[in-house]
């Protein structure tokens, strides 16, 4: 099974990562998950891609597919965890209008150089 990354690339699936960011959800809505809430959550992640037939599966179908199973078994963890993926995309947008800006600028201080220069 291999993930497919925003980029294209491919990763292998990894438990590990879907662990790390349960956590990190967990942890901002003050809840404890155990090594059995996250054997839980892997298995149950799991089973959605099995039964969807996801041999290669988008990373955001693997983010929707974790946040349902967070939904289901841990809904207060399941809003933490769609809030910081909402958070990551605003922010991502955010830096895109920052570059856009900045380029303009050089381009802009580019032009202003050569006038200079020319005259």
């Amino acid at each position: 099974m291999q993930i497919i990354k925003k980029d294209g690339t491919l990763e292998q699936y990894d438990e590990q990562k879907i662990i790390n960011a349960c956590n990190k959800a967990a942890r901002r809505a003050m809840v404890e998950l155990s090594d059995s809430d996250y054997q839980i959550i892997c298995n149950a992640v799991w089973d959605k891609l099995v039964e969807n037939d996801l041999e290669d599966t988008e990373i955001y179908e693997m983010h929707n597919i974790v946040e349902a199973v967070l939904e289901e078994y841990y809904p207060v963890v399941a809003k933490m965890y769609k809030e910081y993926r909402n958070y990551k995309k605003d922010f991502v947008h955010m830096m895109d209008k920052v570059y856009e800006k900045v380029r303009q600028l050089d381009i802009l201080g580019t032009k202003i150089m050569l006038i200079q220069i020319l005259h």
